[in-house]
């Protein structure tokens, strides 16, 4: 298609996929027809399933110029350390052609004329990263536990807690490619791929709020009503969502903040290390994890007969003492601590007027199923 007679906006969807194409086959379909300069970009990390919409989205490509489509090869040179999250965000990034990204989940529905009126900001300011709220009009509650309630513009350097922490995912993130690329953030990411590959977008927001402007918006970016949920309890605890996991996940953003908080403290001639900022935003990011593992992803550990009071517990004390060495803690040791503790104790507590009991069925594998009653 020729945009000759239409507004170039210098700015390209990418939809996520994640195995179930036709959501996304559904959008495009809806928007393609506009013609009105948006650029757009599929990228499928899954290439050992492709599905009927796929093959169709990529048929789609040749008839569309403004629509790639990227299929990502086993063994390309520079995804082998990642995860097929970090795979998707590197290739997104790499393969992008526009000054501008938004980043849409499968399942999920831009909200083209909300994208665009955010990117005239972006563009004036020049914002390097917004993030924008899902639509709660979906008819299955509210996706988004993290909704955002003013517009809110930060500085280099204040919004590594308010900005680089929120949301757990990368669904509804605009990011200025050029800036990032300009600023050595994405040569840092590619660098300590290993240590941020299930959480990508944290490594980004955070280092992009220490250095450069950042946005948060009120306006929805994206509607959820094509969202399916994941059917089958059993195929997520070896995932993201572990415990293991979530304790490789608060170390390697406890780096992330703290290299996040020196490279606040170069912006400014003459500063000092911003130690109250950094162990507040370290406190929450604690907070943070304790909440998503006993109210969003609660199941995932009582299909694995796990007793979620003694996982806070746990965690509890995993979180204070990964931060005991820290410079300075001393000073912030007790502020911390009492925080930490009191807010798993305040989960076990809602866990337990809740009364939720682990299912009838245990954890099971591919060799075998364990049952209880």
């Amino acid at each position: 298609m020729s945009q000759s007679n239409t507004t170039k906006r210098n700015a390209t969807i990418c939809f996520l996929y994640h195995g179930n194409g036709e959501s996304i086959l559904k959008s495009l379909l809806e928007i393609l027809p506009r013609k009105d300069g948006w650029s757009f970009l599929v990228v499928n990390k899954k290439s050992s399933h492709i599905d009927t919409s796929c093959k169709k989205i990529e048929q789609l490509s040749f008839d569309h110029p403004e629509l790639d489509y990227v299929l990502l090869k086993e063994k390309a040179e520079y995804y082998l350390e990642a995860s097929d999250y970090a795979k998707f965000v590197i290739a997104s990034l790499d393969f992008c052609k526009t000054e501008f990204i938004c980043f849409v989940d499968e399942g999920s529905s831009p909200f083209l004329e909300n994208i665009d009126q955010v990117l005239q900001v972006i563009k004036k300011e020049k914002i390097a990263a917004a993030r924008g709220n899902a639509s709660k009009n979906n008819g299955r509650g509210e996706f988004d536990s993290d909704p955002i309630s003013n517009d809110r513009l930060f500085v280099p350097g204040a919004g590594i807690l308010d900005f680089g922490l929120k949301g757990m995912s990368l669904n509804g993130m605009i990011y200025n490619v050029s800036l990032l690329k300009n600023r050595k953030i994405l040569q840092r990411f590619h660098e300590n791929l290993k240590a941020h590959r299930d959480y990508p977008h944290f490594h980004l927001n955070i280092l992009a709020s220490a250095n450069l402007p950042t946005y948060l918006s009120k306006l929805e970016f994206y509607s959820n009503k094509m969202r399916v949920e994941k059917s089958g309890p059993y195929e997520t605890y070896f995932s993201v969502h572990s415990y293991g996991k979530r304790c490789d996940q608060l170390i390697a953003i406890r780096n992330l903040l703290f290299e996040a908080f020196l490279d606040a403290q170069k912006l400014k001639s003459g500063s000092v290390f911003d130690m109250v900022g950094f162990y507040s935003a370290y406190t929450q990011l604690c907070l943070k994890y304790f909440k998503v593992m006993v109210t969003e992803n609660v199941d995932v550990y009582l299909n694995q007969m796990m007793s979620i009071e003694m996982l806070v517990k746990s965690f509890n004390v995993f979180a204070v003492s990964s931060i005991d060495q820290f410079p300075d803690y001393k000073f912030f040791k007790d502020s911390v601590q009492s925080q930490i503790k009191n807010a798993g104790n305040n989960l076990i507590d809602d866990f337990k007027t809740k009364n939720i009991k682990p299912p009838a069925v245990g954890f099971q594998n591919d060799s075998y199923c364990f049952f209880s009653n």
